[in-house]
């Protein structure tokens, strides 16, 4: 009865794991930034260029590669379903305008992570934050009616660049600044993005789950002291054990309980990062 029963269980996850797999491979309808249906063929067309660049809007034929960067990617939005986003803390710094504190519910995103309105002058691309040059869209609120992107040539490099229509004008915009200043390919621009984004959102829950179990085999193993240990106690033993006999006695030596501790947070953390990334329909994975 045993097996028969890890059969099903291992049957229906294969069977949701290719639903979830289907999902995203399929192809969803092209949409404005106000949700509704876009006619493709005479508003949109496939080649459509203007001298703002591409519209990002446009449905691309679908790429492993690229979707699979998108899933891995870390993001301002955290994506549920459809048009719906978990709103997450976006805390902003300009030099020259100060903090801006806010979340990605004021952007409007829709499916696919592009806001249709601009809070003061940061708007969202992709489900990142970006701002705007003009400093008369600075201050306020404005509705975005597209992105686009186009090509550009800088210090003998061809980079990219993304642009927001606003009341039918292209307005340049600016990613934010990297941690590295430029050596993975970022720099210093003009605001810096200190949110917690959807991979450490990831990690917070993740660290959150990790402590309440542990803190409940912690709780049994005082209960059961001197007894055989059962339910997530006994789950949990062979995994210390192994990180114990396995890791640190045979590569630290005599004072190994010294570096315990930290040798199983940091195991099962990545441990719990990399299970949560394979959950079907979660919408980050950090590791």
């Amino acid at each position: 009865m045993t097996a028969l029963r890890k059969f099903w269980i291992a049957l229906i996850f294969s069977g949701l794991s290719t639903f979830a797999f289907a999902q995203t491979e399929h192809s969803h309808p092209h949409t404005n930034p106000s949700g509704h249906p876009a006619q493709q063929d005479q508003a949109h067309p496939a080649d459509a260029h203007s001298p703002c660049g591409h519209s990002i809007s446009i449905e691309q034929e679908f790429n492993a590669g690229d979707n699979a960067v998108h899933h891995i990617a870390d993001a301002n939005a955290l994506h549920i379903v459809g048009d719906l986003y978990l709103p997450l803390p976006c805390i902003l710094y300009a030099p020259e305008y100060g903090w801006t504190l806010t979340s990605t519910a004021a952007f409007h995103a829709h499916h696919h992570g592009n806001g249709t309105k601009s809070k003061d002058g940061y708007v969202l691309v992709h489900g990142n934050v970006m701002r705007l040059k003009n400093p008369a869209l600075a201050q306020g609120d404005f509705d975005v009616t597209d992105y686009t992107h186009e090509e550009i040539e800088a210090e003998g490099k061809t980079k990219t660049v993304y642009n927001a229509i606003i009341a039918g004008n292209c307005e340049r915009l600016e990613a934010k600044t990297t941690f590295d200043g430029g050596v993975m390919g970022g720099g210093i621009t003009n605001f810096y993005d200190y949110s917690i984004t959807r991979n450490v959102f990831t990690m917070l829950l993740t660290a959150l789950i990790l402590f309440l179990l542990f803190r409940s085999a912690a709780s049994a193993a005082v209960r059961s002291q001197g007894k055989a240990p059962k339910g997530l106690q006994n789950f949990v033993e062979p995994f210390v054990t192994f990180i114990r006999d396995e890791v640190a006695k045979p590569n630290i030596g005599p004072k190994y309980e010294k570096y315990l501790p930290y040798l199983l947070s940091a195991f099962f953390f990545i441990l719990g990062l990399n299970l949560i990334g394979q959950v079907p329909f979660f919408p980050a994975a950090p590791t």
